[in-house]
């Protein structure tokens, strides 16, 4: 549904492309998918669970996240079933329980800072330190010159879950999006089981 942004960049939906851009990326997405997807004969629709936050702003540096619209565009190909996201990103997708924040410490230095990317070098733009006369020297995360301002700075996209007993007993840790989307998944699948077997389509009546 998204088309892809950079960062800092207004959002903007498949539709806003080309119709020989989205032609051809259909193309490529079924050319690489062929096995996943399902014949035309099959008319079953597909269910989402979709998350029921409302999302009024993004953290500085992230591409703005148009949450509703997404929705109604997913509505329109697949039966879209909202889900409470209650704690599904604090809670472990594997043993349910409540994970903790996982922390750094926060260095930073006196340098004036640019964001610079090397062509056909490096993959994205990086902080980078300027010396004096403005030239860039080093990365800002590998300054010599940096010191400790903060000891316990959390590191929000990720959560740690202590000693998993699904992991083998050892420190699990989450892409906080990731594990909130498995929650999500699983209260889905939870509410489509608990319909009563009598109350469930292709039941025959075993009444008198």
């Amino acid at each position: 549904v998204l088309g892809q942004t950079k960062v800092d960049e207004a959002f903007k939906l498949a539709h806003c492309s080309s119709k020989s851009t989205r032609r051809k990326k259909r193309k490529r997405f079924r050319r690489q998918h062929q096995d996943e997807l399902r014949g035309n004969e099959d008319t079953r629709r597909a269910i989402v669970a979709y998350g029921d936050a409302s999302i009024r702003g993004t953290y500085r540096g992230n591409t703005p996240v148009p949450v509703k619209q997404v929705q109604r565009a997913i509505a329109q190909k697949a039966i879209v079933f909202t889900v409470d996201e209650f704690r599904t990103s604090v809670t472990c997708c594997h043993c349910q329980r409540r994970m903790n924040n996982v922390t750094s410490e926060l260095n930073i230095c006196d340098h004036n800072k640019k964001k610079h990317r090397i062509n056909s070098v490096e993959n994205r733009s990086r902080r980078k330190c300027l010396d004096e006369e403005g030239h860039i020297f080093h990365w800002s995360s590998r300054c010599s010159e940096s010191r400790v301002v903060r000891q316990n700075n959390i590191i929000y996209p990720l959560k740690l879950c202590n000693q998993c007993p699904v992991n083998g007993n050892n420190d699990l840790y989450w892409q906080r999006d990731v594990n909130a989307a498995t929650n999500i998944r699983s209260v889905l699948i939870e509410y489509i089981r608990s319909r009563l077997v009598a109350l469930s389509r292709g039941q025959q009546d075993q009444g008198n």
